[in-house]
């Protein structure tokens, strides 16, 4: 679970660790349905790391606190939830044929279609080492999990394959107590029509409300199982072709907003704003590292070589220049600069503009 454009190797994050500068407050990862293993993208964050994974596979667990070299990383076989969710979301609503009408497509698909084939769900492929898969039967919320706990979750990854709007609900607490600073969620956009279903519309609601931006969504097709079409991995899962279904969605507090700490009351530290510095870097957001650089460069004056930072920034999103000063001074000079440089888009630029007219007026008129 990721976007296309995680950056494994954050030469901010990189140069944040190197520098010590989380050494007394590491990030804190909650990472909820961790089946598989903890992304290794998180692993740049070592030694200065802290993760705490969960998932209902017991032995999955098992395995994976066996072989987990890091001390700091624990996983847990826990169900996560809510425990109030059934007083928001009733049973008896769900299954009401009226109120409970689903226009979710997913058995009708050929990942549904080829899983009936091979008599093996998504959970049972992943675990196929332990063919007896056993569900733990212990359930918690985020919010109990943390309360007993010292340390404070900077972010939270979830993906339970159906229940990940109710294990937001079960973290409103820590959302605001723990300054969380950004999650990476799986949502589904087909669902039952109602204020507490698990659909993204529903999931942004709440995290909007908690004062999380959306940052980025990574899409997922399925193409029916009358006409299947070609699978993205070597699993009976998402397709190249077909209807969008489901994403991965990635919510940051997006802080440079005018007004942000105003409205939400969450003036972060300087140790969570270089982390959420270093999180915008991790998932290819370096514009956004930089303006939230230099929007805190007061508070983040002491101990903080702010300049090198910025520079590391702008080299990753235009590798041709020499900084952030020059990128900002070429982009004030000329524009034509950003554009793109393939052969057509040249060409194009440079054609008189009654000729681009005409072109145009042609290629709409093929076009219909």
């Amino acid at each position: 679970m990721s976007t296309r454009r995680i950056n494994d190797r954050a030469p901010l994050v990189r140069s944040l660790v190197e520098r010590g500068l989380f050494a007394g407050e590491p990030l804190v990862l909650a990472d909820v349905g961790v089946s598989g293993g903890l992304p290794s993208f998180w692993r740049q964050f070592e030694p200065h790391f802290r993760a705490f994974g969960f998932d209902p596979l017991i032995r999955e667990c098992e395995r994976l606190n066996r072989e987990e070299k890091n001390k700091a990383v624990e996983y847990h076989d826990y169900f996560l939830g809510y425990p109030e969710y059934e007083q928001l979301f009733p049973n008896a609503d769900r299954g009401d044929p009226v109120k409970g009408w689903s226009n979710q497509p997913f058995e009708r698909t050929s990942a549904a279609r080829a899983q009936r084939l091979q008599s093996m769900t998504i959970q049972q492929w992943f675990n196929n080492e332990n063919p007896d898969v056993v569900f733990t039967e212990r359930r918690i919320s985020l919010d109990e999990f943390f309360a007993a706990r010292s340390e404070k979750v900077d972010f939270i990854k979830v993906d339970t394959d159906g229940h990940d709007y109710e294990v937001l609900c079960g973290a409103r607490r820590i959302l605001k107590d723990h300054q969380v600073l950004g999650l990476l969620v799986e949502t589904q956009f087909h669902g039952i029509t109602h204020p507490h279903s698990n659909l993204f519309a529903n999931i942004d609601r709440l995290l909007r409300e908690h004062g999380f931006s959306l940052f980025d969504l990574e899409t997922y097709r399925y193409t029916r199982g009358v006409l299947p079409g070609r699978f993205e991995y070597s699993m009976a899962a998402q397709t190249k072709e077909g209807q969008i279904l489901a994403a991965d969605a990635l919510y940051l507090r997006d802080i440079s907003a005018p007004g942000y700490d105003e409205r939400w009351r969450q003036r972060l530290s300087d140790s969570k704003l270089l982390k959420l510095a270093a999180l915008f870097d991790v998932f290819g957001l370096p514009d956004c590292a930089a303006e939230l650089l230099s929007d805190r460069q007061q508070q983040l004056a002491t101990g903080v070589d702010l300049p090198t930072l910025l520079d590391l920034l702008a080299r990753e999103i235009q590798p041709g220049m020499g900084g952030y000063a020059e990128v900002n001074k070429r982009f004030d000079a000329s524009r034509e600069a950003f554009y793109p440089h393939t052969p057509t888009e040249l060409l194009r630029r440079h054609l008189p503009t009654p000729l681009r007219r005409m072109l145009s007026r042609l290629k709409r008129k093929l076009r219909g």
